[in-house]
């Protein structure tokens, strides 16, 4: 049917009634529903220019007249599918214009009404666009979820006794294929073998890494009075293993901080690079926002090494971020994930750990060559590789004290002592060359 055609039908319907624009409405119920739905599925692109038909998927049950005979109905079932869209609003802009009012020119009569179905596809565009961002953005949130279960789940199984053999290619908790998201596997007992009374003990160093100063929080204090107001990254990295610091395992609420002063901005606004590691081995970023480039990169580094430090021999290393993540926190996460692979090749017993980014847009190089690795690494690290090339070489001096601290352990318990009794308050060690 033509425009023409149309119009002159609906003119037809709505004289049929009391000649107003309301009567049409209710007649939509009436004797001429069948005939009046038939036409408007028939033309819907007449009726509803530049829109496209998949759009009005929803209202095609009533369009074709299944289920619903009446106007209330019909309002009932539009409230339904569309609540946000209020009655008025839908009705007022998608009916023709009274078509019995004075007599005006025919262009304006359809400029008008096109004008006004367009406004109402327009704010119904909008509304299916945000239901679909909000339907995103709730997988993405469920997704987080439950790898975040999976890493609790590992964090409760039992660690192996020393005689029991761990098969070397165990399957991790998760993976990640191509930069995408991990899939959950079956949870095997993780592949270390560690004193269970004692815990898994790594020592911290006091770190003075790049002028960052490390301290201990206990219970209740907090870095209010240290960093300014405006901040921050938020960005956490975390793995199965309880840091020590001075040889001492912390307990439930006491933190480890990392703090670096990097002076002030243009605005006088202090810019503090600023690391929490808690008893559980998780590290957030609460750095202020307005750090520059290398600074961005030195933090990553420091949170990468206070990761590494502390690692367990098992276990993958997660960097997640809240959800919807911002620039700065996918530009950072990429930093943090290039600093891992960076001190980790240093030393051959971290050379498998599997680093894990729930992190949209941060998928680690390309693949797991070494070309990939070094151009993910030079992409995001850049100027601060010489200062990254230190601290690689203190990794893997870090890594002969560890190992020692593990065969101190393994030797208390062959003589049946507490492994505590190994590691004394304030104990620790050097990475300095011995006289």
């Amino acid at each position: 049917m033509t425009h023409d055609e149309i119009e002159e039908l609906l003119e037809e319907l709505v004289a049929k009634d009391a000649n107003s624009c309301q009567t049409f409405l209710d007649s939509i119920g009436s004797e001429n529903h069948d005939q009046f739905a038939r036409v408007m599925y028939d033309n819907w692109e007449i009726f509803f220019p530049e829109y496209e038909k998949s759009a009005w998927d929803a209202f095609t049950p009533w369009l074709r007249g299944e289920g619903s005979s009446y106007f209330d109905d019909f309002k009932s079932y539009v409230d339904t599918v569309h609540p946000s869209v209020s009655e008025g609003q839908l009705y007022s802009d998608m009916s023709p214009r009274d078509l019995t009012a004075a007599p005006q020119d025919e262009e304006e009569v359809d400029r008008e009404i096109l004008e006004r179905v367009s406004a109402a596809q327009a704010r119904m565009r909008e509304e299916l666009q945000r239901q679909d961002e909000a339907a995103r953005l709730a997988k993405d949130e469920e997704e987080r979820r439950e790898l975040e279960r999976l890493a609790a789940e590992a964090a409760k199984v039992p660690l192996p006794e020393d005689d029991e053999v761990i098969p070397e290619d165990e399957e991790p908790i998760a993976e990640v294929e191509g930069g995408g998201q991990p899939q959950p596997k079956n949870i095997s007992a993780p592949a270390a073998k560690e004193d269970r009374k004692g815990g898994k003990l790594f020592w911290m160093e006091q770190d003075s890494m790049m002028r960052f100063t490390d301290s201990l929080l206990q219970k209740g204090e907090k870095l209010g009075d240290i960093l300014p107001a405006e901040r921050k990254l938020m960005l956490m990295t975390s793995v199965d293993n309880a840091p020590s610091f001075e040889a001492k395992r912390l307990t439930e609420g006491q933190t480890i901080a990392s703090l670096q002063n990097f002076g002030v901005d243009e605005k006088k606004k202090e810019r503090v690079g600023a690391l929490l590691q808690d008893h559980k081995g998780r590290i957030f970023d609460h750095s202020t926002s307005n750090l520059l480039p290398e600074e961005k990169n030195l933090v990553a580094l420091k949170m990468a090494k206070m990761m590494l430090t502390n690692y367990p021999g098992y276990g993958d290393i997660i960097i997640s971020a809240p959800v919807p993540s911002s620039k700065a926190d996918i530009e950072q996460a990429n930093k943090v994930y290039a600093s891992l692979l960076y001190l980790k090749s240093q030393d051959p017993s971290l050379k498998d750990i599997k680093i894990i980014s729930l992190v949209k847009d941060c998928n680690g190089p390309k693949n797991s060559s070494p070309a990939a690795e070094k151009s993910y690494i030079e992409k995001y690290l850049k100027d601060s590789l010489p200062t990254a090339s230190i601290e690689k070489t203190h990794v893997s001096e870090l890594a002969v004290h560890q190992n020692a601290l593990r065969e101190r352990i393994r030797e208390a318990k062959g003589l049946g002592r507490e492994s505590s009794e190994v590691l004394k308050e304030g104990d620790t060690f050097s990475t300095a060359p011995k006289k």
